[in-house]
């Protein structure tokens, strides 16, 4: 059976490259997703909006195809240089099914089993959420975010609920406008990375066109500053379809 492919899954190529996903599924022979990572002999590297089309234009300019639905340029990835799929649901359930000696205090790993729970707790299903970002592709570090995706309008509505009541219940505590928004390694952004911290903030992505609505999934995405703490800062927007940025 071909594996099922969905908008913030992470796919890895042969020669080094990883891209999150912006729509499920292959179109013509090409998945969507723009490039986030570059393998070098340090690891993952993560490479800025303006790096990302930099190698693409100067290492590997066939991936760079038009996309019609949003009128613009976009890595279209062939499924034979697809070397590794990494689904957000499935990590994610592997990370919760751990036992408590197999993950190390303090990780993100460990905070994420903390914001996981708050949430199924309070009746989401754990089906319903994946992990993205670093930690899906195994590229995480010290003060990377949490970032997680939920499928479904209803079903994100009903994990900002259950955020909302763990902040509410002291289980998470709020962060200030000012550090959720502060850019990776501000001072703003350290600050929230080493308190005891998370907030919830909304945005709702637009769509170009209802063809493309109804082409691709609905889903949310909740981005948690990951403190030293049991708590998790949270940022999170949703969408009719996933906006194409980073290439």
């Amino acid at each position: 059976m071909s594996p099922i492919f969905r908008a913030r899954d992470f796919i890895e190529t042969h020669s080094g490259l990883a891209f999150a996903l912006i729509v499920d599924q292959v179109e013509g022979e090409l998945l969507r997703g723009t490039l986030r990572y570059r393998r070098e002999a340090s690891g993952w590297v993560k490479l800025s909006t303006a790096e990302a089309q930099r190698c693409l234009q100067r290492d590997h300019p066939a991936l760079l195809v038009h996309e019609p639905r949003f009128d613009a340029i976009l890595p279209g990835i062939p499924m034979q240089q697809v070397a590794r799929h990494h689904r957000a649901e499935l990590r994610l359930g592997e990370i919760m099914a751990l036992a408590p000696n197999q993950v190390e205090a303090g990780s993100l790993e460990h905070k994420l089993r903390h914001v996981v729970t708050q949430l199924t707790r309070r009746g989401v299903q754990l089906e319903c959420i994946g992990v993205t970002g670093s930690l899906l592709l195994g590229a995480h570090g010290t003060g990377s975010d949490l970032d997680l995706v939920i499928r479904s309008t209803s079903r994100f509505d009903a994990a900002r609920a259950a955020l909302d009541e763990a902040i509410r219940a002291g289980e998470l505590q709020p962060l200030d406008s000012a550090q959720w928004r502060a850019p990776p390694g501000s001072d703003a952004a350290r600050r929230s990375s080493s308190s005891d911290s998370s907030g919830i903030n909304g945005e709702k992505e637009s769509t170009r066109s209802t063809k493309a609505r109804r082409s691709t999934s609905a889903f949310g995405s909740l981005s948690l500053p990951a403190p030293r703490s049991e708590g998790g800062g949270t940022h999170d927007s949703r969408s009719d379809h996933p906006r194409p940025s980073g290439v």
